[in-house]
């Protein structure tokens, strides 16, 4: 959520941020806005940094880093340091309200991107 700009929303900015409304897809199946839905294909995002697809269900990749290690298939994924990316959640108790997923692939290098299930 961006707090500046009200209505309108931003990459995270720190670890373990709790005003999180889900992960941005570039390449959404569905996309409902407003009164219309848009269906494969019809939609891109990549270059609408104002009105960007937030996944908010579904299987979606995620850049992360491996701040608190590297993360495996089944770990919660959360806000990193890094803007924009997310990470491993090493201990339950800082990632109450701050899990945007749970991992699907395994994180293989420093920096990659890895598919989640949106929580």
């Amino acid at each position: 959520v961006d707090f500046i700009n009200k209505g309108k929303i931003r990459k995270s900015l720190r670890e373990y941020e709790k005003a999180i409304v889900g992960i941005v897809s570039t390449q959404p199946a569905i996309v409902i806005e407003g009164g219309r839905i848009v269906a494969m294909g019809g939609f891109s995002s990549q270059n609408n940094t104002l009105k960007p697809a937030v996944a908010l269900a579904g299987r979606v990749p995620v850049k992360v880093t491996d701040e608190n290690g590297k993360i495996k298939i089944g770990d919660f994924v959360t806000p990193s340091s890094r803007a924009g990316y997310g990470m491993k959640c090493k201990k339950g108790i800082d990632c109450i309200g701050a899990v945007v997923g749970v991992a699907l692939h395994n994180q293989k290098e420093k920096e990659d991107l890895i598919l989640v299930m949106v929580r």
